[in-house]
Formats: structure tokens, C-alpha cells, sequence
């Protein structure tokens, strides 16, 4: 223990056993809240989730119920960014036989995980009672997190504050566990793990060696089995863009991860204000952290520091402005923030006035989840599956959604995320092209990466906004605020 974190110690006022029951017994009652507010939120959303999150939960769906990695049972594919989401969906789903339950158990999880690390590391800096149900309460109801139920980022959220306390506490072996997880959850979350390690200090070593435990057997069994240790869209998502209009007229604006959140102040400006108020507060908050002596430093600068490292490290990779891809950086911030605040007098007013306005936001939304750039609403998508015919149907576009609500009935082919066989030339393309060390790298993941058999199918999937179709079998309306007024039409293979 430095001197510096020996005079924060003895600054902590010492507090009385009955002061402390009542304490203990406050927390206990508020902390429950976070996870109620997480259930309901999940009961609102359940039926409105992303298309990239019923991929998630397709995955989860056909490992629990069938024991196969993919989207569909005896369709190969390795396109689940986050392997630790799908392995505890599928899980949990093996046994209460619900994919959708075992969804808000995860959210409700993670909610629970922020709330009680925030906790920890409030009440070791000498922080109020209220940051961990505040800092869980945020979570539950933020409209980015809320846009990302049935994917990783919540789970991320919760793996990132335990690493905040571990790195307070100085536990090298709970610190390399959780860098481990970190690394299955989301593989470019891994910033947040290097600089933890760092963190530790001199038993950084040790960090570094359980991490690489814990993580080593599902790369090498997915480097083995699935023939790439790290998931397709890793490298399929890179360089991603968005066009879209901007204005009247034809003036279409390229949308990237530098610019994507004005995208997200047109299209949802209530949701985007209030994460900027989370984000500003944050900030606030990060500065005070960053002042403490000793730990407080430290959980600032994962926090702070990985925030940053994180969005610099999606600005690199660039695969276009998803709302989940700017989920660690802005949580991180505000969580952060909410730390820092905790020690402030005045502080809970703030994070309390923030958390009350973003759920009431989100509680009287409709629909409660923020639209995020899909051709369609999910009730849109169950309407359509429920029509088409059995089979194989090639879907070039979004997959997620057809795909879950068809749950084996029809077979979506022809995609990257359902269908290893469609993307196997796309990314040997790819890895041919890298130069140097990376091409190397890449190869060398690549190695055992075979062909699986293509499934044919007799019938396509489009999405179009002309309304003559010449050999349509079937047509279906679809629109979200994102995309307008279109067609799903059903077309002969050509």
C-alpha cells in the first residue's frame, strides 16, 4: 500500500456498527431497485429488439436447445462477436428452455454485476451509499444500453466495472480472470484488460498469465473446430460506412464512428441529449476521481483511460456507427463519473436528477427500444417469417430477426451471419490482400478455415422500395423511422 492510499484510508470516517447495519440495510433495499428497473425495462423491450441482438439470441437459442455454434441447427457459421454472450445464453437456455428469458436474466445479471462493483469501489474511495444503485439504475434504463438488450455491451459493462475494483484492490489472479472474459465477450474490449493489467503493477506477470488461462481454450478450439480463433465479423465489419440523406433533396452523408452520433441526434434527439448529459456528467465526475489519491487514480484511469482507448480503437477498425459500438466508452464515462460524484457534496442530486429523467424517458417511449438503422421493426420481421415458406431462402440483408422468429422452420442462406459458405471466399479475399506482419497473423487464424457444403435455395428475400417486382411471389409493407416506406418482396432464386 503506498502512502498516498494509507492517507485515504485513515480519511475514511469510521462509522458505528448500528450506523453501518443501517447502511448495510439501505443498500440492500436500494440496490434490488436497479434490477427491477432492469425487468421491466426488458419486459417493455422484449419484443423489440435489434436485428444484430436475435442474432445473439439465435445463437443462444440453437447451442442451448440443439448443442450447435450457429445461427440455425447443421448450418455452419462463426459470425457471434461475442462468445461469452452466446455461451451463457445458451446455458442458461439448456435450462429453462427459453432463449428470451435467459436474455433478461443476462441483462438483469449485468445490472446487478455494475451495481454491486460500483458499490465496492464507492465504498472503498469513502464514496456515498447511493453511487452502485445509481450507477445500476443508469444502466438499466439508458436509452444506449436499452438499444443493446439480447447483446454483449451490458455484459461488457459489468466485466469492466469488476475490473475497476480488482485493479483498487490489487488482485492480479480476479484481475487476469476478468481480462479473460473481457476477451471472449467483446475481443476489442480487450483495451480495457491491457490497461488493467498495466494497473496491477509489478504482478502484472500474473494478471497476464490467467488471462491467457482462461481465454485459451475457447480460441483454441474455435481456431480448431470453427477454423478462426476470433469470430468472422471481426474482420467482415471493418471499414464499415453508413449513407444516409441528411436534409431535403439527394444529399447523402457518409456516416462513420467519428461522426455517427449526429446521425443519432437527428434520428432519436430526447435519447441522444440525455446520453450527452450522461456523458458530460461523467466527465465531471472522471476529473474528481482522477484527483483522489491513490485508487481512486487508478479506477479513473481504467475507467477514463480504457473509455478512450476503446473509441480510439473503433475509430481504427471502423465498422460504421452502430449504437453498440459506442456503449463501453459513454458507460464507462458515466460510471466514472458516477464514482467521482459520490464523493461530492451535492453529488447524488445531479446522478439522482439524471437517472430519474432517463427513466422516464424510457419507460413512457414508445417503442421502448431506440430504432437503430434495420430495414424493419422486429414486428415486422415475425409478421414476414410467419409467411414464408419452409426451406432454404437466400437473405442478403439483415438476418437476425428472420431468421430467429423462422426458428428452423424456413433456413436463411446466402449471409454472412447465417451462413459460413457465403463469406469463406469474402474473407480469404481479405486475408490475401494484408501486408506484412498483419497478413501473417492473419493467415496463420485463417489456416484451418474450410468450405463448408452451400445450402441452395429456391427462393430470395430482397427489400426495395420500387413497387414493381415482375415474378413476385409475395410481398410484405415494412418501415422504420431510419429507412422509410419499403417492400420485403419473396422472389424465384435467380
Amino acid at each position: 500500500m503506498t502512502v498516498s492510499e494509507k492517507a485515504a484510508q485513515q480519511q475514511t470516517p469510521r462509522v458505528s456498527s448500528g450506523e453501518r447495519v443501517w447502511n448495510e440495510a439501505r443498500w440492500v433495499s436500494l440496490s434490488v431497485c436497479p434490477v427491477l428497473l432492469a425487468a421491466v425495462v426488458f419486459v417493455l423491450a422484449r419484443d423489440e429488439l435489434s436485428d444484430d441482438a436475435l442474432i445473439s439470441l439465435s445463437y443462444g437459442r440453437t447451442l442451448g436447445l440443439h448443442g450447435w455454434w450457429g445461427m440455425q441447427p447443421g448450418v455452419a457459421a462463426n459470425s457471434q462477436t461475442s462468445p461469452l454472450n452466446a455461451l451463457v445464453l445458451g446455458g442458461i437456455t439448456a435450462l429453462v428452455r427459453s432463449v428470451i428469458i435467459a436474455a433478461g436474466l443476462v441483462w438483469c445479471g449485468s445490472v446487478s454485476m455494475v451495481t454491486v462493483f460500483v458499490d465496492r469501489l464507492a465504498a472503498r474511495l469513502g464514496g456515498s451509499w447511493w453511487a452502485g444503485p445509481a450507477a445500476g439504475s443508469l444502466v438499466a434504463c439508458s436509452p444506449l444500453m436499452v438499444a443493446t438488450i439480447g447483446l454483449e455491451t451490458a455484459l461488457v459493462m459489468g466485466l469492466v466495472t469488476g475490473l475497476a475494483w480488482a485493479v483498487v484492490m490489487r488482485g492480479p489472479a480476479t484481475v487476469g480472470a476478468l481480462c479473460g472474459l473481457l476477451a471472449l465477450a467483446r475481443p476489442d474490449a480487450v483495451v480495457f484488460g491491457l490497461l488493467a493489467v498495466v494497473l496491477v503493477g509489478r504482478s502484472w506477470w500474473r494478471a497476464a498469465g490467467v488471462a491467457a488461462a482462461v481465454a485459451a481454450p475457447w480460441l483454441v478450439w474455435s481456431w480448431w473446430a470453427l477454423g478462426s480463433a476470433v469470430p468472422d465479423t471481426l474482420l467482415l465489419k471493418a471499414g464499415g460506412v453508413w449513407p444516409e440523406p441528411v436534409g431535403y433533396g439527394d444529399h447523402i452523408v457518409m456516416f462513420t464512428m467519428a461522426n455517427g452520433p449526429l446521425l443519432y441526434v437527428m434520428q432519436h434527439p430526447s435519447a441522444a441529449l440525455l446520453t450527452a448529459a450522461a456523458v458530460t456528467l461523467g466527465l465531471t465526475g472522471l476529473v474528481v476521481l482522477a484527483r483522489t489519491p491513490g485508487p481512486g487514480g487508478r479506477a479513473a484511469v481504467l475507467l477514463g483511460g480504457g473509455a478512450a482507448g476503446y473509441y480510439t480503437t473503433m475509430l481504427a477498425l471502423d465498422p460504421g456507427p452502430y449504437v453498440w459500438y459506442f456503449g463501453p466508452s459513454v458507460m464507462a464515462v458515466a460510471l466514472a463519473g458516477m464514482l467521482g460524484l459520490a464523493g461530492v457534496r451535492g453529488g447524488g442530486v445531479l446522478a439522482g436528477g439524471l437517472v430519474a429523467m432517463t427513466a422516464c424517458l424510457t419507460l413512457t417511449s414508445t417503442p421502448t427500444v431506440p430504432e437503430s438503422g434495420n430495414f424493419a421493426s422486429s414486428a415486422q420481421y415475425s409478421a414476414v417469417a410467419s409467411h414464408l415458406p419452409s426451406g432454404p431462402i437466400t437473405v442478403p440483408g439483415e438476418i437476425g430477426a428472420l431468421t430467429f422468429y423462422c426458428d428452423g422452420r424456413c433456413i436463411t442462406v446466402g449471409n454472412a451471419f447465417s451462413e459460413r459458405a457465403a463469406v469463406v471466399g469474402a474473407i480469404r479475399a481479405k486475408v490475401d490482400a494484408m501486408p506484412g506482419l498483419v497478413g501473417m497473423l492473419a493467415r496463420a487464424n485463417f489456416a484451418r478455415l474450410a468450405m463448408p457444403p452451400q445450402i441452395p435455395a429456391p427462393v430470395r428475400l430482397v427489400n426495395t422500395a420500387d413497387v414493381d417486382q415482375p415474378g413476385a411471389l409475395a410481398w410484405w409493407p415494412i418501415s422504420t423511422v431510419w429507412r422509410g416506406p419499403m417492400r420485403m418482396v419473396l422472389l424465384p432464386a435467380t
